[in-house]
């Protein structure tokens, strides 16, 4: 069995052979991969071309998260990103009320 160490994933895909790569970092996935299977409970719940696959409505329905889904400016990838309810994680950052 022959061993591939690739730096970049696309690297793989130009030596005609596909990668598996179960990942939650949708963003990333979106830009390295052509072609994404997102899956619910062990089953296939979308599949096709990153932007068909994330979709608000689909990381909604999967990840249970409200998430805005972007183009990346470079290239048109879609890229994730959740939606703050405004609560958690609050950091002064020097405006009003700074000391």
């Amino acid at each position: 069995m022959a061993k591939f160490i690739v730096d970049d994933p696309v690297d793989l895909i130009a030596l005609g052979r596909f990668l598996l790569l179960p990942d939650d970092d949708l963003t990333l996935a979106a830009q390295y991969c052509n072609r994404l299977v997102m899956l619910s409970e062990g089953r296939s719940f979308a599949e096709g071309p990153p932007s068909d696959v994330l979709t608000r409505d689909n990381v909604s329905r999967v990840y249970g998260a409200e998430v805005q889904v972007l183009s990346h400016p470079q290239g048109g990838t879609p890229v994730v990103l959740p939606i703050s309810n405004g609560t958690a994680g609050t950091v002064d950052l020097g405006g009003e009320g700074a000391g």
